[in-house]
C-alpha cells in the first residue's frame, strides 16, 4: 500500500482480511438497532447537537453562526464520516441558544478546529451504539 492511503480505504481493506462473516453481518445488527430504538424511545441522541430518529433520520444543530468557514457543510461532514453515512443525509438545524450547546461564539476562525474533535467522537459513539 502506499503511503496516500485513506482512513476509509484503510478499514476497508481490514474488514476484508478479517472475514467476511462480520462484513456481511453489520447491516443486521443495525437494522436491529434502528428497530430497537423504535421500542425504546423517540430518538437517540448521544450528543446535544445529533439526534438519530427510529426512522433513520439524522439531524444535526449547528452551534456556530455560518461566518464563511462552512460551518454548516463541514460540522456535518464530520459526523457523517463518523457514522459512514453521507454527508447529504444528515438534516442541518441552527441550534438554538441554549446552553446545552456549549460555547456557542462565533469568531477568529475557530468553528471547525474547535469542534472537530467533539464531533468526531460523537459520531463514533452514536455509530458504535447502533452497531
Amino acid at each position: 500500500m502506499s503511503a496516500d492511503v485513506t482512513r476509509r480505504e484503510f478499514v476497508k481493506a481490514g474488514a476484508a482480511l478479517s472475514g467476511l462473516v462480520v462484513v456481511l453481518q453489520l447491516p443486521a445488527y443495525a437494522r436491529t438497532a434502528v428497530a430497537a430504538l423504535a421500542r425504546v424511545g423517540p430518538a437517540l441522541s448521544p450528543a446535544a447537537f445529533l439526534q438519530i430518529a427510529p426512522d433513520g433520520t439524522i439531524t444535526f444543530w449547528v452551534s456556530k453562526c455560518e461566518m464563511g468557514q462552512g460551518v454548516r457543510s463541514a460540522l456535518p461532514m464530520i459526523v457523517a464520516e463518523e457514522l459512514d453515512v453521507a454527508p447529504e443525509t444528515i438534516r442541518v438545524e441552527q441550534a438554538s441558544a441554549d446552553p446545552k450547546y456549549g460555547d456557542q461564539a462565533t469568531g477568529g476562525s475557530s468553528s471547525i478546529s474547535s469542534l472537530w474533535q467533539p464531533l468526531r467522537k460523537a459520531g463514533a459513539q452514536a455509530r458504535a451504539m447502533l452497531i
